[in-house]
């Protein structure tokens, strides 16, 4: 008994340790540069520090969210910072992490995304708009069940919002179809389900 209290201490004791260089060095450090992008390799080092934040399932990404997600969307994809491919990894790594501890604070997330890809339509900036609906479909193997159906439907607007056939469509299409590819068994069926529904609707008129 004695032992299994020691060890609960010690554990604590490093997490509390670990927390306190997270939130008073790690953070500090790299916020200067997330949006700093005068020194390339350091802007994508600060970035890298933070979704390695979220892989890990740090604490302080709860906190860190709201802020970090804001900057991607606002700042990051208007003054294009980020590369598509960099963008996709930023948002499937805070997605993912996310849903293992939060499903509301996961689908906010989501939510924030969608709504940027109609802010950015309506400002006819189509291209960041298709960047993020890339995002959006990236997103799918890395949610749970519990998110699951409610991704699916956002993603079926973002299809057929776009002309059948065009090359938004078709390539919004393939980038799903490639995210399907990546689904682990407990999400697996539900969205094959899903495709086998609607395929033929979204993919009418490709060759």
């Amino acid at each position: 008994f004695l032992f299994g209290l020691l060890r609960c201490l010690f554990v604590r004791r490093r997490r509390k340790r670990q927390m306190w260089i997270t939130d008073r060095l790690i953070l500090p450090l790299c916020r200067p540069y997330l949006q700093d992008t005068r020194f390339q390799d350091t802007f994508e080092s600060a970035h890298s520090v933070v979704l390695a934040l979220y892989t890990c399932g740090a604490a302080c990404t709860r906190e860190l969210t709201p802020f970090y997600v804001d900057m991607l969307l606002h700042t990051c994809v208007p003054r294009k910072q980020l590369s598509a491919s960099q963008l996709q990894v930023a948002c499937t790594t805070i997605v993912e992490s996310l849903s293992h501890h939060s499903d509301s604070l996961a689908w906010w997330c989501i939510e924030q995304l969608d709504d940027q890809i109609s802010v950015m339509q309506l400002q006819g900036r189509d291209d960041d708009a298709m960047s993020l609906a890339l995002c959006l479909a990236a997103i799918l193997p890395h949610v749970n069940l519990v998110l699951l159906r409610s991704l699916l439907t956002r993603i079926s607007a973002r299809i057929l919002e776009r002309p059948a056939p065009s090359a938004e469509r078709t390539q919004l299409v393939e980038r799903v179809h490639e995210s399907l590819r990546d689904m682990d068994a407990s999400t697996r069926l539900e969205a094959m389900q899903w495709w086998l529904s609607h395929s033929d609707t979204f993919t009418q008129g490709m060759s």
